[in-house]
């Protein structure tokens, strides 16, 4: 898989370019609100960059990356609501991307998942609970493992309805909002995909799933990282880096060390990413580190997919996987 394939390099940019100009017409005044490390709250945090007004910092402990401070939340609401690259995403980018990323990103995902060894039965045997399912892709595939139990969570009243003229049962909440009742009795797995590196507050989001789950049932989410290494070596200039939408990037060792303290009994975190050395490739002229550069420029793409598979396997890629049960 190329970066081409779900992300075509015209569309990508514009949508790049009006996040840009989000940025300045909603997040205009001063940010107030200061956070910390969400694994080491008391942590010492250095200032690493600061992209299109919104500065990054490092925890010094676990180098997990976020955004502090930040403005209110309403204001981040209010754009998800108004933005104009929010707007275009929804109604040109998905659109025009929407069956390559099926084939190449979520049917993946679905096999995956039906593969995983934290399953103790069949899939079909579990509720797959979707949070922030969005436009429902995910929850149509694996529709055609688990047909009656797949629930979408998703707040937005636009995208929720889309959910619905899929026949997908959904529920119209935040996932702070959810109370045990509203989620069917037996085993669950709580879906979440490149929805946490968005949250304004992650602990929170963690925090709440894990009042939801019972003993036995499985978290399984991925996200972006700053253990990546195109993001390690990119930093402001990685299109990952993509205020107002991704705010937060824990590391592995970070997000593992969250999960513990949530006491998860089993966690498993892998990279299985595919794109980091595509990425940095199309990035060449933003690189310094000369091995990566001898790299680009000499291997041919069989011998580039063999380095993917070496930073993959040794949790290197910025797509991380987490899958965790209670």
């Amino acid at each position: 898989m190329k970066e081409e394939d779900i992300r075509p390099v015209e569309i990508f940019n514009k949508y790049l370019q009006l996040a840009k100009e989000d940025c300045i017409n909603f997040f205009n005044g001063e940010a107030k609100n200061e956070f910390k490390c969400p694994v080491h709250h008391h942590a010492k945090c250095i200032d690493i960059f600061t992209k299109h007004g919104f500065s990054y910092k490092e925890c010094e402990i676990c180098s997990s990356i976020f955004v502090s401070p930040r403005h209110d939340l309403s204001v981040y609401e209010d754009f998800y609501l108004n933005g104009n690259s929010v707007k275009f995403w929804s109604k040109e980018f998905y659109k025009k991307t929407e069956e390559a990323r099926k084939s190449k990103l979520w049917r993946p995902k679905v096999e995956d998942l039906s593969k995983s060894k934290f399953l103790d039965f069949s899939i079909d045997k579990y509720s797959i609970i979707d949070i922030g399912g969005g436009y429902g892709a995910f929850a149509e595939i694996i529709k055609e493992k688990n047909p009656k139990n797949i629930y979408v969570i998703e707040p937005n009243r636009e995208l929720a309805n889309i959910c619905r003229n899929k026949g997908i049962k959904v529920i119209e909440k935040f996932s702070h909002e959810l109370k045990d009742t509203d989620l069917p009795k037996g085993p669950k797995i709580i879906t979440s995909f490149e929805l946490f590196e968005h949250l304004y507050d992650p602990k929170e989001f963690i925090i709440s799933l894990r009042r939801l789950m019972d003993k036995g049932d499985i978290l399984y989410m991925t996200t972006l990282t700053s253990s990546g290494l195109d993001i390690k070596e990119l930093k402001k200039e990685s299109k990952a880096i993509n205020p107002p939408y991704h705010i937060n990037f824990l590391s592995v060792k970070g997000i593992e060390e969250f999960l513990i303290n949530e006491k998860f009994t089993s966690i498993n975190i892998s990279t299985p990413g595919k794109l980091d050395m595509d990425i940095i490739r199309n990035q060449k002229n933003s690189i310094k580190n000369e091995l990566l550069i001898t790299i680009i420029e000499n291997f041919c793409d069989q011998s580039l997919k063999d380095f993917q598979n070496l930073i993959a396997k040794n949790k290197m890629s910025s797509h991380m996987l987490i899958e965790a049960k209670l």
